[in-house]
């Protein structure tokens, strides 16, 4: 059948008009959506709970002067970008044959277009020594509305302790090396695989179901006579644990991919500092 090319024209209009028309109602429907109105709130919130975070690195930075700290801390906000840093001043360390200089430890809370709330750790570096992982995500949240003073105080306290074992001029304790070793292994599942913690977190909750349930099987079996009723269980069992060691292996090729990420990172650094340094 030959249509006219009036009639396709028609026929064209009113295909895009209801197709319009059926977007239109979604767009009104996503609109007023819970979540997209929780997405302007956070956005439009951020400036209240900069204040507060900008008051607490603040009342940091003051504590260091009065205090007497071997190097004053500094705040930073820029409200164009949606961060507030706190940070270290620089200072001269001993070195071979030279005094370098070390500088950079700063801790960065910072919002994104869509309203999630990043919380960074950057460490002590010199132009002898560096850390293999260059920065550490400490914290990733959903939204200002997290960042209570609770949490705050938190994220100083370990940017400190962070802060002290990445410098030269400090020797730090096992546990708080431990504790850091920690904070760099977290960053890199998070960095590795996406929706890494949530990985390692389900991981964890599985290894410890896994373990009772195992230990309950193993109970049974040493109280019952009988024993053929906990086969299928035994199963149960070695399928929880062949899960564990799955998922086990999903958070370390998670930390694999961002160690040599890393690593690729820092030998790309080296090699920019060699270009500069012979120019």
């Amino acid at each position: 059948m030959i249509i006219s090319s009036e009639e396709h024209t028609q026929r064209v209009e009113q295909r895009v008009t209801l197709l319009m028309k059926h977007q239109e109602e979604k767009y009104a429907r996503a609109w007023g959506h819970r979540e997209s109105r929780r997405r302007q709130h956070r956005l439009v919130s951020w400036g209240v709970v900069a204040d507060r975070v900008e008051r607490h690195f603040s009342t940091a930075a003051l504590c260091s002067r009065t205090q007497n700290w071997f190097e004053h801390l500094y705040v930073h906000r820029d409200n164009g970008h949606r961060t507030v840093q706190l940070f270290f001043g620089q200072h001269p360390v001993p070195s071979l044959g030279f005094t370098d200089v070390e500088h950079g430890a700063t801790l960065v809370v910072s919002q994104n277009a869509l309203g999630g709330v990043i919380v960074l750790f950057y460490p002590f570096e010199t132009n002898a020594v560096q850390r293999t992982k260059l920065r550490v995500i400490w914290r990733i949240l959903h939204g200002p509305e997290e960042l209570s003073e609770r949490l705050i105080l938190r994220m100083i306290d370990e940017f400190l302790t962070y802060s002290r074992v990445s410098s030269v001029l400090f020797k730090s304790s096992r546990w708080e090396a431990s504790q850091v070793s920690r904070l760099e292994r977290r960053s890199r599942l998070i960095e590795g695989s996406e929706g890494g913690m949530r990985l390692w977190g389900a991981t964890i909750a599985i290894l410890v179901v896994g373990s009772i349930g195992t230990g309950g099987v193993y109970i049974a079996w040493a109280l019952d006579q009988s024993r053929s009723w906990l086969e299928p269980y035994a199963g149960l069992a070695a399928l929880v644990t062949g899960w564990i060691a799955f998922r086990v292996q999903l958070g370390r090729d998670a930390i694999d991919r961002a160690t040599a990420k890393e690593d690729a990172e820092k030998a790309d650094r080296a090699h920019k500092q060699k270009l500069e340094s012979s120019t």
